[in-house]
């Protein structure tokens, strides 16, 4: 983020929540403009390939802001535009420095890497209506007085098979409890 963002009070995205995860940080200024949740296990996003996935990011709204996302599903280090971003809005406001959020969907396509940690890139900015020059065109802008914002994430393949249980039992031993179970 240029000198000007990190030195106000303008701009970032505040949270993102999708799949049992929340993640928070604070604006530009408080994240020097890029923060960098790759190493963090707790922001560890678990995805499932072909599923839906409902998700709410909450921009830090004191102007009209933009939100991109991507997720680099081939694992090529390569975030591209037509195939790995999964949401784009423009001009999210009316400004109301904490109320404000913004919901999408994505489907995890059935090409995606698995069983791999991927790279998942949010960038915000302030939205165009304030100059065209505000533009996200691509995962490698610099924001202005947004931030950008990489994060785990880690697709599987499916979810576990369905378990039918013939028989469970648990037998007090002590202050241990024994099981014992058959699947059909």
């Amino acid at each position: 983020t240029s000198a000007s963002g990190t030195a106000s009070n303008i701009g970032g995205n505040i949270n993102f929540q999708i799949a049992n995860r929340n993640l928070s940080s604070g604006n530009s200024r408080a994240d020097n403009g890029y923060l960098n949740g790759t190493a963090g296990c707790l922001n560890l996003v678990e995805l499932i390939r072909g599923n839906v996935y409902s998700f709410t990011l909450s921009p830090y709204g004191q102007n009209y802001e933009q939100l991109r996302v991507w997720i680099d599903y081939n694992n090529n280090g390569i975030f591209e535009n037509a195939t790995e971003q999964i949401f784009y809005q423009n001009n999210i406001g009316p400004p109301s420095r904490y109320n404000i959020s913004v919901n999408g969907n994505l489907t995890v396509p059935l090409s995606a890497v698995t069983n791999t940690v991927l790279r998942m890139r949010v960038i915000e900015e302030l939205g165009t209506t304030h100059s065209s020059a505000y533009n996200i065109t691509s995962s490698c802008y610099n924001p202005v007085y947004g931030q950008a914002e990489d994060f785990p994430v880690i697709i599987y393949a499916n979810s576990a098979l369905p378990v039918t249980y013939s028989s469970f039992k648990a037998i007090a031993d002590g202050a241990d409890v024994l099981l014992h179970w058959k699947t059909e």
